[in-house]
């Protein structure tokens, strides 16, 4: 349906805002642009056009759902490893997902708190940003 379409759109252009703001990395905006057109290879491959030679995506096989949730798991394993001699900030991360899933906080106040637990480690916030949603509205 067109509203369908509509909403796939705006989630691209608010994507290419994000990084043509340098707000999310060259590797999270191919992640991102991939997971909104799952299911669709050839509008994937069609992204090729706008990406540097270095990054043009492969004609590779999409990944199952299952494989997004390893993602996820491992992203939050390197959490805890990279943290592992300051095991609060582990857990002050739990704790900040657990009051999100319990509609306490907002998107919002999630990125501010987890970009100040983070602070000095770029590279996980910015993995972390692939997993949000890409509008207030999607809180």
């Amino acid at each position: 349906p067109a509203n369908k379409v509509e909403t796939v759109y705006n989630r691209f252009l608010d994507i290419m805002k994000g990084f043509k703001a340098q707000q999310i990395s060259t590797k999270a905006v191919i992640e991102k642009v991939s997971t909104l057109f799952a299911g669709h290879k050839d509008l994937i491959l069609g992204f090729n056009a706008f990406l540097p030679q270095d990054y043009r995506i492969q004609d590779t096989p999409e990944k199952p759902p299952e494989q997004q949730f390893d993602s996820a798991y491992n992203y939050v394993a390197r959490i805890k490893q990279r943290f592992i001699n300051q095991p609060e900030v582990y857990k002050q991360f739990l704790i900040i997902l657990q009051r999100y899933k319990d509609g306490s906080r907002s998107i919002s106040h999630v990125k501010e708190q987890v970009a100040a637990l983070f602070h000095g480690h770029d590279d996980l916030m910015q993995q972390f940003s692939i997993f949000l949603p890409e509008k207030p509205g999607d809180e």
